[in-house]
């Protein structure tokens, strides 16, 4: 799974809409007399105006305090390595605590860190149990880890039904993996009809948000349907950004490419 692949521009999460915004003078007295809430409203508000050491200041408080938001921010940034330095082991124990509390997306990020081996073995076991957890939590990231070990018999047996109905799940979530798997069920007529333009459509939502695989099957469908300097120009477009990431034959196929796009130019000529 790709989903590190796609960075989002604010690791804080967003606040509650019915509470109502306190004046910055009224923030901040309220954050320094201790209140949790308020500690990481600061954060996120000093976040979005740039000032990083102390939005990194008041967020630590309110996670300190016990605050959920702030601690799966906390455990985020340390787990990406964005604002400070990369310590899995740190952005393990935050996850951990707020995994406790009762917070819906933490056991997708705990099992994301046992499926990837980040700083921990590689548990795909240990994974599931926690992608499960979250999937009754109703967390889209777990949705589509599921989905992806029904699909290719990891812990589980293959199962190309659970498989569908694990993305069609986490698609609704709005998970870019989930997503991603219902094309290419689609695509390959697993426990499904083979249908390439219902395929395509999950792909080009994917592809929309970065999603590198599915940048990637666009880029190899326009290629094979490819007649055109136009057509190939968007295969091209569309495998540039798996090439970068050198993702499977990517780079061979937009040297191919790019070859046939001067072979067509010149027999136009």
């Amino acid at each position: 799974m790709l989903s590190s692949i796609v960075i989002l521009p604010l690791l804080f999460y967003g606040l509650r809409a019915d509470t109502k915004p306190l004046k910055s003078e009224e923030l901040l007295e309220s954050a320094e007399k201790g209140s949790k809430i308020d500690q990481y409203k600061l954060s996120v508000k000093l976040q979005r105006s740039e000032d990083i050491e102390d939005s990194l200041f008041w967020l630590k408080r309110s996670a300190q305090q016990g605050y959920a938001r702030a601690e799966r921010s906390l455990g985020l940034l340390y787990l990406k390595g964005i604002y400070v330095e990369q310590d899995y082991g740190v952005a393990r124990e935050w996850i951990v605590k707020v995994v406790k509390n009762g917070d819906i997306e933490a056991p997708g990020l705990l099992g994301e860190i046992f499926h990837k081996g980040l700083g921990v073995k590689i548990d795909k076991v240990r994974a599931s149990r926690y992608f499960g957890l979250g999937i009754k939590r109703g967390d889209g990231l777990s949705f589509g880890y599921l989905g992806q070990y029904f699909q290719i018999g990891t812990v589980f047996e293959v199962d190309y039904e659970k498989s569908m109905k694990m993305y069609e799940l986490g698609a609704k979530k709005g998970n870019i993996q989930s997503i991603f798997g219902l094309g290419y069920l689609h695509l390959k007529g697993l426990g499904t009809e083979e249908n390439e333009v219902l395929a395509m459509t999950y792909f080009v939502t994917a592809a929309e948000k970065g999603f590198v695989p599915a940048l990637y099957q666009l880029g190899h469908i326009y290629g094979v349907h490819a007649r055109n300097e136009n057509q190939i120009d968007k295969a091209i477009k569309a495998l540039k950004k798996p090439a970068e990431y050198n993702y499977l034959n990517s780079r061979e196929m937009l040297k191919r490419l790019e070859v046939i796009k001067i072979v067509a130019s010149d027999l136009s000529r």
